[in-house]
């Protein structure tokens, strides 16, 4: 999927810019006998960790969900606009009785109508996400964490720790990349926010591994498995 944008978009800096980025990545997968990250006492139990690596100065935090109720599963839950506070944690966070089944959700540091406006990709990225179509047991989802390789990020080290420890993800690794890949002047591709196909389509191989289903997207390559990156490292809890 390529976006074009113009040249000197907002106030920020030049497209070459914005797509080059470049950001620390972390990622876990999530076995299903663990918990679940959108359950309103499991990411309550997150926030107070979260919160000192979200925040940003650049503008306010934008948080989007997707969901569908369990009744109408071609129907998608409408939340409308939500920020990092308590309204917002509780509205898109699902208790026991809340009937939806959970997509994704982002978190953008600043927003990301503020990160595309001005041209800059946001300081802290956060992504849940569930596969659309049947996979197997390797894993059920993935958590990701991008920050912005040129800002230190202190609170970066206790969030990880704190989410590998309540989830127990069957795989957890970091690489370095940028935010998006280049395609002609005043496009570009394979953006960390543009989803996760390549993993809908093999999650169904119940041959596949952790690894062969997150090589491609931590390196960018969305098309042929590339070989492991060389800063590739295991996280421990």
């Amino acid at each position: 999927m390529a976006v074009e944008v113009e040249e000197n978009a907002g106030r920020g800096a030049p497209f070459s810019d914005f797509a080059m980025r470049r950001y620390d990545l972390f990622v876990l997968l999530v076995p299903e006998r663990s918990e679940k990250l959108w359950s309103r006492d499991v990411w309550l139990e997150a926030v107070p960790t979260l919160t000192p690596l979200v925040q940003s100065s650049r503008g306010r935090i934008s948080v989007t969900s997707m969901q569908q109720p369990v009744a109408r599963p071609r129907e998608f839950t409408k939340f409308g606009a939500m920020t990092w506070n308590e309204r917002s944690h509780t509205a898109w966070t699902n208790a026991p009785d809340s009937g939806r089944e959970f997509r994704e959700t982002e978190v953008y540091s600043p927003s990301r109508l503020v990160s595309y406006r001005r041209a800059v990709p946001p300081d802290v990225y956060l992504k849940i996400h569930r596969p659309w179509y049947p996979h197997s047991a390797q894993f059920d989802y993935l958590v990701l964490i991008a920050t912005a390789s040129d800002q230190s990020h202190p609170a970066l080290d206790p969030a990880i720790q704190h989410l590998c420890g309540a989830l127990a993800p069957v795989v957890a690794a970091a690489t370095s990349r940028t935010w998006a890949r280049p395609m002609g002047e005043n496009a570009y591709g394979d953006a960390l926010d543009q989803g996760f196909s390549p993993l809908n389509r093999v999650a169904g191989n119940p041959d596949a591994t952790g690894l062969e289903l997150l090589v491609p997207m931590l390196v960018g390559a969305w098309g042929a498995k590339p070989e492991q990156p060389a800063n590739w490292r295991e996280l421990t809890p």
